[in-house]
This record gives C-alpha cells, structure tokens and sequence, in this order.
C-alpha cells in the first residue's frame, strides 16, 4: 500500500527588526514561535514540514544598521529553537512584502511535485485578512488548478500594527499598492 506524500509548507512572515535591524522584533519572534508550534503539530501527524523565508533587507531609512536578511535572522532564531536545516527552505528571491513573500512561498509550493501539499501562512491576528485579499488577488482564477490546500495561521500582534492594518487592507483592495 503506497502513502501519499503529505508536505507542508510553513511561512512565518516577518514584519520588525529590533536594535536598528540587528535583530528580529518582538512581533517577528511571536509570528516565529506560533509557526514553530505548527510545526511540530505536523510534524506529530507524520508531514513532510518545511519552512521557508523571502523577507530580504529592510527599507534602509527604518533600519540603517540591518546587515543581515531577515530570512537569515529568521533562520538562525529557528535553528536556535532546534529547527533542523534540512527543514529551513533557502529563496533565491530575497523580497520585503507581504504580496512578494506570499508569491515566492506559491511559487515554491507549485515545484513540490505530486502529494497532498499544504501552505500556512504564519502572521498576526490583524494582518490575515490583508493576507487574504492578497491571495485572492494573487491567484485569482488560477486557485481552482493549483493542487495546494491554503490555510492562515494568527499568532498575537502589537496594537499600534493593528491600527495601521486597516488603511493597508483599504489601499491594497483599491489595487493602489
């Protein structure tokens, strides 16, 4: 009896840095520790899991002294925790942005090859309808082909970001971003 390869995608979207980008910020760390929860759950119901990273460097005027990547910074705080690398996913496009982190994660997802292929979203509470859109968006008709089961995944967040949230989902659904 042959088992279908079961693969989960996991993408923890980091959104601050800490000490002028030196190092990841407390909501950074509470989206990476929710993931790191997902993980483990699929690991336990026998997944294939896999994360992946795309946030490259920060706006330079926000964080002057980031040397670092934010994948490479979400990796090492990973690894840290005892993600193993063989579980650490590796871009070949660094990118700053939910939309460009979402289209590489889809991307990537699309060249797992035949199974039950899941992708989660790990991001804050306020931050998953944006996300929403953005796949709607993103995929448009193009969802019904793809052979990948979608699911968000809401860690806590920092009340200042939720109060920016709604202007960003207003700019985004009127297609100005």
């Amino acid at each position: 009896m042959s088992r279908v390869k079961k693969v989960c995608l996991i993408v923890p979207l980091a959104c601050d840095l800490a000490e002028q980008g030196r190092k990841l910020g407390p909501e950074s760390i509470w989206r990476l520790r929710k993931a790191l929860g997902v993980y483990y759950s699929k690991l336990a119901d026998g997944w294939q899991v896999m994360f992946t990273f795309s946030a490259g460097m920060a706006p330079p005027k926000s964080c002057p002294n980031q040397t670092m990547s934010m994948s490479f910074l979400q990796r090492q705080f990973l690894s840290y925790l005892g993600v193993a690398d063989q579980h650490m996913g590796y871009t070949t496009k660094p990118s700053w942005g939910s939309r460009a982190e979402m289209a590489e994660a889809l991307t990537q997802a699309n060249t797992m090859g035949q199974g039950e292929i899941e992708v989660i979203f790990v991001s804050s509470w306020y931050h998953l309808p944006r996300l929403r859109l953005l796949l709607r968006q993103h995929l448009g008709a193009e969802k019904a082909r793809l052979n990948i089961t979608i699911s968000f995944n809401a860690s806590r967040g920092r009340l200042i970001n939720a109060l920016k949230e709604p202007a960003k989902l207003l700019v985004q659904f009127l297609g100005l971003a």
